[in-house]
């Protein structure tokens, strides 16, 4: 008999074999399912369900290869005993699924298994009750007539599956997040698997085709994509690696193929060769899937340090705009007594309040002079907090560049002399329409006294080259300060118009300055759709400084 079985078995269709393949490949997802579950609650009872299911196809094979009537009985009793664990198993996996980590009371166990173990007593002990007899049975299952009490067997089964979708409805109503995704995909598994069964069960009977076989047939085909949805549920909102199931599961899946050829191997050669191949395969199997845990486990740290960059990155946004804030109030509150102060003390200059001693004259002319300082250095603080919050208007209107350095200059003639430098103005011979540009003639004065400013702060002695022409393609005004200063390294070069950032050492040569006028001059410039750079040939050198901005096409007005 058990010779006819395996004639059988091997002349099956490749439909049939299928089925074996299919419940081999759900033991291997369910292995690797389970060695990826940390708590090993729902790995485990998806590993019972694989390894049902993997028995269901077995038997299925069996009763598809039965040679004789008394064999095909025994697979369909087999098939009885295997169908009656899957309710069971998928109650149990859902149960556990809701629970999470909470521990299950031994009489809700025993609740739930002792009418299987009745069932079961039933099938092994007088299976005529549910399964039928022998004597029934044709040369095909077609005429196949159940037991007695296959009602109660239907029954176990259907309240078990009521019990189960109530378990997810439940756990659906009350869940959110994360947790109600999970359960909704549940849901769906749970009721692909029921109306496949249905649709297919309805085929059959159409067709004439329900016999006992195709019935077990349909469950078998129907539970496939169930389980599937189950293991892609766990994978996803459990955050395992699709990449490390993939490798595990491959590498299993080539193992396992290498030893059943390895088993069938008759010679020396085939068996040394097979082997070989199948010990090379285990090693580089296990290597890549640690490479690849190890490029996961980097992944995930790399993305656990880019989202506390962002949460750092955000929480240091709101502190520059508190700060930018805080920066405008100080500035505002600051400006107006110094403001008072440089007003008074320039009446005093000027004798509106009679004559002063020369002494005074000079404390009062300290203050003066200091206060400038302080107004000048205020609003370098408040063009920062307009500029960072988008606050800074700009007047555009037609602006002679022309005439407009060379009044600067001028101006700065007297701070010049009294530090002993000189101050030379180049202006190339072009009619002054040439030098116009649209622009707020406010801030390029600001800029252009910045700069100059700042030539002379670092420039102990020699002189200071101011020049204003045009650029080669006669589209841009350009205009160059060149002094003989301290100059600047090629570090210093890169960070110069940065904001707060200083030439190293100057604070032996100037020790007021902060490092923002060259900042807002940049930043003033660019808002002109102009450009502003440094050049220098090194420390001990002198500087450079140019400015460039668009010429005026036309006349216009406005502002921004």
């Amino acid at each position: 008999m058990i010779a006819d079985l395996l004639h059988n078995v091997t002349a099956l269709s490749f439909f049939e074999w299928g089925q074996g393949v299919v419940g081999l490949m759900l033991v291997l997802f369910g292995l690797v399912i389970f060695a990826q579950d940390v708590s090993k609650r729902r790995g485990r009872y998806f590993l019972y369900l694989a390894l049902i299911i993997f028995a269901w196809a077995i038997a299925n094979i069996a009763l598809d290869a039965a040679p004789d009537p008394s064999v095909a009985h025994q697979s369909i009793v087999a098939l009885f005993i295997i169908v009656e664990f899957v309710p069971l198993i998928l109650f149990s996996f859902y149960y556990v699924f809701q629970k999470k980590g909470e521990s299950v009371s031994w009489w809700r166990v025993i609740g739930v298994f002792a009418p299987y173990f009745g069932v079961l007593g039933a099938l092994y002990f007088v299976p005529e009750l549910i399964a039928g007899t022998p004597s029934v049975y044709q040369e095909n299952s077609v005429g196949h007539t159940f037991g007695r009490f296959v009602g109660v067997y239907l029954g176990y089964i259907a309240v078990f599956l009521s019990l189960t979708l109530y378990v997810l409805i439940d756990k659906y109503r009350t869940s959110t997040g994360i947790f109600r995704l999970q359960t909704r995909n549940m849901i769906v598994a749970f009721g692909v698997g029921v109306v496949l069964a249905l649709i297919l069960a309805f085929m059959l009977f159409f067709f004439r085709a329900l016999s006992v076989h195709n019935i077990f047939l349909i469950g078998f085909i129907s539970i496939i994509p169930n389980v599937l949805i189950m293991g892609y549920t766990l994978i996803k909102y459990n955050f395992w690696s699709a990449y490390i199931i993939f490798a595990e599961f491959l590498t299993a899946l080539l193992v396992m193929t290498l030893a059943a050829v390895l088993f069938i191997q008759t010679s020396f050669l085939g068996i040394f060769l097979v082997g070989t191949l199948t010990v090379l395969v285990t090693i580089a199997g296990f290597f890549l899937v640690q490479k690849i845990r190890k490029g996961d486990a980097t992944h995930d740290e790399i993305a656990r340090l880019s989202n506390e960059l962002k949460s750092m990155s955000a929480r240091l946004d709101i502190l520059d705009k508190k700060k930018t804030e805080f920066l405008s109030m100080v500035s505002h509150h600051l400006r107006d007594p110094l403001t008072a102060i440089k007003g008074y003390s320039s009446m005093l200059l000027e004798g509106s309040f009679g004559e002063l001693s020369s002494m005074v004259h000079d404390a009062v002319d300290k203050m003066f002079n200091s206060s400038s300082r302080l107004i000048m250095m205020i609003s370098d603080f408040m063009d920062i907090a307009n500029i960072e919050s988008g606050d800074m208007k700009y007047f555009l209107t037609r602006v002679n560049m022309k005439k407009l350095v060379a009044e600067v200059v001028d101006d700065m003639q007297s701070a010049t002399r009294t530090g002993g430098l000189e101050l030379d103005l180049i202006i190339d011979d072009y009619h002054q329409e040439d030098y116009a540009v649209v622009a707020d003639q406010g801030k390029m004065h600001q800029v252009i006294l910045s700069i100059i400013d700042n030539s002379i702060k670092y420039t102990p002695y020699g002189s200071i080259s101011v020049k204003l022409s045009l650029s080669e393609n006669k589209k841009n005004v350009l205009f160059r300060i060149t002094d003989t200063g301290i100059g600047m390294s090629e570090v210093t070069l890169q960070k110069i118009f940065k904001k707060f950032s200083r030439a190293d050492g100057v604070n032996k040569t100037y020790t007021e300055g902060v490092g923002l006028g060259l900042y807002v001059a940049k930043k003033i410039i660019e808002k002109h759709q102009g450009r502003v750079w440094a050049e220098s040939q090194g420390e001990g050198a002198g500087s450079s400084f140019f400015v460039e901005i668009p010429r005026a096409p036309e006349e216009k007005i406005s502002v921004v």
